[in-house]
């Protein structure tokens, strides 16, 4: 299945607290161009193409609405120096693309830590580009951290299948969790995250756990 998504969101500061909501809109199938990116990037990296696309799903537009509270220790921040915080965060998403409810947490340690709510683009709200207080804290700054999300899932158009047509599916494992680690290094406004995560089996007879990486560039705003 390749996806292509739109996502508008909002944030909703409140000190420590934070609530986000997000909608996405987009296309699953052919029209997504998955195909065509993935030759595209497996031909720059000289592996060999992945021959099921002949078997993807059918083109359907999607959506889904998501929204996310999060909450953060301690609530003033390490902003001087060395610290640690920890982000805890619980919530839904509703539309054709995904319905699922999650919690989980994340724990930061590092050299000046940013006033914001997470490092962890795995979830759609993970990398949170919400304002801050004050801004970014002037020179470098850094930190490492650790990750889990855990979902309970009712339905996801890339293992079920298209919603109104026959389609290729899988059965679905309902309970799926992720953990992921990684460093985030700031400048200012800008925030670069390299991590790396580890997922449960999402659908029976999988051969293996997914493992995945990520990077991520971000620049903020300071609240006025």
């Amino acid at each position: 299945a390749g996806v292509l998504l739109a996502n508008f969101g909002y944030n909703a500061r409140n000190g420590s607290r934070l609530r986000t909501t997000q909608l996405a809109l987009g296309m699953v199938g052919p029209s997504a161009q998955g195909k065509q990116v993935q030759d595209a990037v497996h031909n720059l990296l000289g592996d060999e193409k992945f021959m099921g696309w002949d078997n993807q799903l059918h083109d359907e537009p999607v959506f889904r609405l998501l929204h996310e509270r999060m909450r953060r220790w301690p609530a003033d921040g390490n902003a001087g120096g060395w610290g640690w915080d920890a982000i805890g965060h619980g919530g839904g998403a509703l539309g054709n693309l995904a319905t699922y409810a999650n919690g989980g947490a994340e724990v930061r340690f590092g050299w000046k830590l940013p006033d914001d709510f997470g490092s962890s683009p795995t979830r759609p709200a993970g990398e949170n580009t919400a304002p801050t207080r004050g801004g970014r804290v002037p020179g470098w700054s850094w930190h490492l951290f650790a990750a889990a999300d855990a979902r309970w899932v009712l339905r996801d158009i890339t293992l079920d299948g298209n919603t109104f047509r026959r389609s290729h599916h899988v059965d679905k494992r309902p309970a799926v969790a992720d953990i992921g680690y990684g460093v985030a290094v700031m400048r200012g406004k800008w925030k670069f995250a390299l991590a790396r995560y580890h997922r449960t089996r999402e659908f029976d007879e999988q051969k293996e756990l997914p493992v995945f990486g990520s990077f991520t560039i971000s620049r903020t705003r300071s609240e006025e």
